[in-house]
C-alpha cells in the first residue's frame, strides 16, 4: 500500500453540527469509535467493559484518572555501549532503584541511558494504560505544549516534565500553563533562564501567546508590543544546577510597568520589585485567559485532536463557540468540555469515524493493545526488560514520533500544518515501514535481545465468538480492527477465500478450526489454521483503513 492509497481525510460527508447529547444506538461501532479516540488502540476487554455500560457511564469510566505510576529505575546496569570498552555502571543508583531524585550527573552516557529508560517507561504507561483517557490526554497536551527531551541533556528534568503533564491531564489548563512556564525544562528549552532585566528574551513570551494560549486564529490580534511586554513580565525566572530547582531572582526582574495593546484592553500590569515581582506572572495569565480568543483557540485544539484535523466554516461558526463558552464557564478546565464533546451527536456522526490517520504511537502501541500483544512478565533481568522495551520505542521514532522530542516548538506538523495535517504521518517511507511492522507482528515478531513480540493469531482468533464460522469471524474482525459494520462484499469474499484455501464450502474452514480446537497439540491441525489466519491478518492490517481511526 502506498501513501496515495490512504482514504483521504480532506473530505467527509457533512456531519451533524450539534453538541446536543447523542441519542442513537450504543453498540460495538460506537464503543470502538470512542475507545480509538480516547485510548491507544481498542483492547477487546475494554470494548466489552464499555458495552456493559450506557454512554454516560462509559464516559465517566474513561474520565477516571489513573494512579501515579512508580518512577523509572536503573534498568540499564551492565549494558554495553558502542565505543565504551567496559559495561556501564551507575555510581549514583543501584540496579532497580530510581534515579529521579539524584543530583544531576555530568556523565553524558549515563544521562543518555536514563533518558532512554525514561522513554521506555513513558511508552510502558501507554502500553499498560487502564480504561481511561489519561494517557491520551497527556499526549494531547504534548501535541501543542511542547518540549524537547533530547535538547535538555538531563533525564531528571524530563521526568519532572512528565510528572507535570500527568498531574494536569485532568486538571486546570490555566494552572498547568503557570506551572509549565516556570518548569526547569521549559526555562531551558525556551530561554526563560536567560530572560533578564535589561536584556529580555522574547522566545517564551511569543510561544506562550502563539502556541499555548491565543494562537493565530482569525480573531487573534496580539502585537509585537504584547510579546515584548510579556517578556519583561517573565524576567527573573531561572533554575540552578545540580538540584534542578526553579527560582525567582528578583535582581534579574524588570520592576517597571508593562503596557499591553488594545487586543488586551490596554491592560497595564503594575511592576513590582523584590520577591513580589513573581506575582506579575499571575497578572499576565489572568489577562491572557480573560481574552475570548484564548478559549476559542484551545477549543480548536481539542476539536482537531479528538474529532477531525480540519475545521470547516460551519464548525467554526457553530461548534467551536459552544466549546469556548463551556471552557470559560468552567475556568479553563478541559474535562467538562471534553465530556460534552465526546457524548455529542457530532462526535458519533458517521462522518467523524475512521477519518484520522493514526499517529505512530497509535499505530505501534495501539496495534499492540488491539491485537493482544503484551510485553513479557518473566524477564530474566532488568537489562533484558530495558532492551526489549527500547525496540518498540525506536519503531515509533522511525515512523515520526520520538516520544518527548517534538521536532519544533510548534510540535508535530500533523497537529497544525495545513493543508496536510494528519497525512504527515503517511509518507511513502512510513507507509512501507508500517506494512513491515504489521508483517513482523504476524510472521516473525519484533526482534529484541532474546525476545520476540508477536501476535498469537490463534488465541486472538479464539477470543471471537463463532470463530468457526468464516462469515461471522470475518465480519467481527473487520468491525473490531477497521470499524466496518457493512464491509465491501468483494473484500469479504477475498478474505473468505483465504480461510477456505480457495474452496467454496464454508465447512472447509469450520472443520479445520474444530480439528485444531479438539487437538491443539497436533502440528498438522495447528499449521493448517495458523497459516491461513496469518495470511488473512496480513491482508487486513495492510488495508488503508487500518491506518485510520
Amino acid at each position: 500500500m502506498s501513501a496515495s492509497e490512504l482514504p483521504t481525510t480532506n473530505y467527509r460527508p457533512s456531519p451533524q453540527v450539534s453538541l446536543a447529547p447523542y441519542s442513537g444506538s450504543w453498540g460495538k461501532g460506537e464503543v470502538l469509535h470512542l475507545l480509538r479516540r480516547t485510548t491507544f488502540g481498542n483492547k477487546r476487554s475494554d470494548m466489552e467493559a464499555l458495552l456493559a455500560l450506557d454512554l454516560e457511564s462509559a464516559i465517566e469510566q474513561l474520565f477516571t484518572p489513573e494512579p501515579p505510576p512508580p518512577p523509572p529505575v536503573n534498568e540499564y546496569e551492565g549494558i554495553k555501549v558502542d565505543g565504551i570498552p567496559s559495561l556501564i555502571r551507575d555510581p549514583q543508583v543501584a540496579p532497580g532503584e530510581t534515579w529521579v531524585n539524584t543530583r544531576r550527573s555530568e556523565d553524558g552516557t549515563l544521562q543518555w541511558l536514563r533518558m532512554r529508560g525514561l522513554k521506555n517507561w513513558m511508552t510502558r504507561q501507554i502500553q499498560e494504560q487502564g480504561l481511561s483517557i489519561h494517557q491520551k490526554m497527556i499526549f494531547f497536551l504534548q501535541s501543542f505544549v511542547t518540549n524537547n527531551y533530547g535538547d535538555s541533556g538531563h533525564a531528571q528534568s524530563c521526568y519532572q516534565h512528565y510528572q507535570l503533564f500527568f498531574q494536569y491531564a485532568f486538571g486546570n489548563y490555566k494552572e498547568f500553563i503557570k506551572a509549565y512556564t516556570v518548569l526547569p525544562l521549559t526555562l531551558q528549552y525556551l530561554n526563560g533562564n536567560v530572560n533578564v532585566f535589561g536584556a529580555p528574551d522574547e522566545n517564551y513570551a511569543r510561544e506562550l501567546q502563539e502556541l499555548f494560549t491565543i494562537g493565530k486564529g482569525p480573531s487573534s490580534g496580539y502585537t509585537e508590543q504584547d510579546v515584548r511586554e510579556a517578556a519583561r513580565v517573565l524576567t527573573g525566572w531561572t533554575f540552578f544546577w545540580p538540584d534542578i530547582e526553579t527560582q525567582f531572582v528578583s535582581r534579574n526582574h524588570d520592576p517597571g510597568n508593562k503596557q499591553f495593546s488594545a487586543f488586551y484592553n490596554n491592560t497595564q500590569i503594575t511592576g513590582r520589585s523584590g520577591n513580589a515581582g513573581r506575582e506579575e506572572l499571575d497578572d499576565l495569565l489572568d489577562m491572557i485567559f480573560a481574552n475570548s480568543e484564548c478559549a476559542m483557540y484551545l477549543s480548536r485544539r481539542i476539536y482537531t485532536f479528538f474529532v477531525f484535523p480540519e475545521i470547516s466554516e460551519e464548525i467554526e461558526a457553530n461548534i467551536i463557540p459552544q466549546m469556548a463558552t463551556l471552557l470559560r464557564e468552567n475556568n479553563y478546565d478541559f474535562i467538562p468540555v471534553l465530556k460534552t464533546l465526546l457524548r455529542s451527536e457530532h462526535f458519533f456522526d458517521s462522518a467523524n469515524r475512521g477519518v484520522i490517520v493514526k499517529s505512530p504511537l497509535d499505530f505501534i502501541y495501539g496495534t499492540f493493545r488491539t491485537l493482544g500483544v503484551e510485553f513479557p512478565s518473566d524477564y530474566s533481568s532488568l537489562l533484558e526488560k530495558y532492551q526489549t522495551e527500547t525496540g518498540p520505542m525506536w519503531l515509533t521514532s522511525d515512523l515520526g514520533i520520538s516520544i518527548g522530542d517534538a521536532p519544533s516548538v510548534a510540535g508535530w506538523p500533523a497537529y497544525y500544518q495545513t493543508p496536510t495535517y494528519d497525512k504527515t504521518w503517511a509518507t511513502a517511507n512510513t507507509i512501507a515501514l508500517r506494512a513491515l511492522r504489521t508483517d513482523s507482528l504476524i510472521y516473525w515478531g519484533f526482534w529484541t535481545p532474546g525476545r520476540l513480540l508477536n501476535i498469537d493469531v490463534l488465541s486472538f482468533t479464539a477470543s471471537f465468538e463463532r470463530a468457526d464460522d468464516p462469515n461471522h469471524l470475518i465480519a467481527d474482525l473487520l468491525e473490531f480492527l477497521l470499524g466496518y459494520n457493512d464491509p465491501d462484499p468483494s473484500l469479504v469474499q477475498n478474505l473468505k477465500g483465504i480461510l477456505l484455501s480457495g474452496q467454496a464450502d464454508d465447512s472447509y474452514w469450520t472443520v479445520a478450526w474444530v480439528n485444531y480446537l479438539s487437538n491443539p497439540s497436533s502440528a498438522t491441525f495447528r499449521n493448517t489454521v495458523e497459516n491461513r489466519l496469518k495470511f488473512m491478518y496480513q491482508k487486513i492490517l495492510q488495508l488503508p483503513e487500518f491506518h485510520l481511526h
